[in-house]
């Protein structure tokens, strides 16, 4: 079911650039002949048939058409504009619902209880269709490359999880269409860990209107082979954005804690205390008098602190010599500060890059190349 919440701030923008817009050009209300159009692929048919459709708006002759979501034969398709002035995304500017079973487009930008009918052309309404049904069960790998973005697209929802792909269900069969073009773009271990970011889930903040189920984040962390040298980054993301589920997946393919995220998590605690003081002192409002949209009640960040100071703490060497050699510089060919025994607990002062700073029980400081530390396990 499409949430009314969800829309209620865009359409206050919606109103407001609408009005700009009326009182800025020079509107000519006469019906305009339809230029004919070449439609190439189904991302053009998408687009022809609602622009050649009812569908009542002053960006007609400028906007981009986007399958958001399926379920029960319905798909629901994110309208924008471009990016202009100093902005760099693109503007939504409503949402339209296609219904293959009763065969109707609706409007539901005003109120998605009560959609607006929109009149359509046939013609424009069966090339889509089959376009759409064609598309999804005959995957290719030509066309645009892929990014994580685009199988999970911004202000959308994908509950299921890897082990649904074979359901036959329309929404979930035009994902896999895609995860397979997708897989198909990047083979081997060609990926962008910095794109992990779609993957990371901020439930915290009300005005969050994106989830991925995160069995998906397990999933191209193992497809992909990411080594948790390249994790630091979604890391620091999971903790800020308090998405545990994150945390725990990160630390249980490999990722170990230094210094630097219990820094981060200590901020994170921070901004969730000041956050919630202005949600019980000042209405939910900040020191500017803007909402915060944090919901204190969905706050994780006390879990998180609590698993990641435990797995910084359970941080030992492990080698198969049955010791490590602390090293005063990075380098295997620096001076040997003294040899780790296994077992020996140790501090992780930093873990970037490969050679590690780290701080024994007694007191040595040094570096340890990466392999050699190991960490507790994690249960989910």
């Amino acid at each position: 079911m499409i949430k009314a919440d969800i829309y209620k701030p865009t359409f206050m923008l919606l109103m407001v650039i609408h009005l700009v817009w009326l009182t800025s050009c020079g509107c000519n209300n006469r019906k305009q002949p339809q230029e004919a159009t070449e439609v190439v692929g189904c991302a053009q048919s998408l687009q022809v048939l609602i622009k050649h459709s009812g569908w009542k708006s002053p960006f007609k002759s400028n906007f981009t058409a986007e399958i958001e979501s399926t379920d029960d034969k319905k798909l629901r398709v994110q309208l924008s504009i471009p990016p202009n002035g100093g902005s760099r995304t693109a503007h939504t500017i409503g949402w339209i619902v296609i219904d293959e079973q009763k065969k109707t487009l609706s409007d539901i930008t005003n109120d998605p209880e009560n959609p607006e009918p929109i009149t359509y052309q046939l013609k424009d309404w069966n090339r889509f269709t089959t376009c759409f049904h064609e598309d999804a069960e005959n995957p290719s790998t030509t066309g645009p490359v892929l990014q994580l973005s685009d199988l999970f697209t911004e202000g959308s929802t994908t509950a299921f999880s890897p082990k649904d792909l074979n359901k036959d269900e329309p929404n979930i069969k035009q994902f896999k269409a895609k995860l397979t073009r997708f897989e198909q773009q990047h083979k081997g271990d060609q990926l962008n860990t910095e794109d992990f970011s779609i993957l990371i889930n901020y439930e915290v903040f009300d005005n969050s209107n994106t989830y991925v189920n995160s069995s998906w984040l397990t999933y191209f962390l193992n497809k992909y082979h990411i080594s948790p040298l390249k994790l630091n980054e979604a890391f620091e993301q999971a903790i800020t954005q308090e998405d545990f589920n994150a945390v725990k997946i990160l630390l249980q393919h490999g990722f170990i804690v230094s210094d630097q995220q219990l820094k981060a998590a200590r901020l994170a605690k921070e901004n969730s205390v000041r956050l919630t003081h202005y949600n019980l002192q000042n209405k939910r409002l900040d020191e500017s008098g803007d909402p915060t949209f944090y919901d204190e009640k969905e706050s994780k960040i006390d879990a998180i602190q609590q698993l990641i100071n435990s797995q910084y703490q359970a941080n030992i060497i492990q080698d198969n010599d049955g010791f490590t050699n602390l090293r005063e510089s990075k380098s295997k060919t620096s001076n040997i500060v003294r040899q780790i025994q296994n077992a020996e607990h140790i501090k992780v002062l930093d873990n970037i890059g490969e050679w590690w700073q780290v701080e024994t029980v007694s007191g040595e400081k040094g570096y340890v190349f990466w392999t050699r530390i190991k960490s507790g396990k994690v249960t989910r």
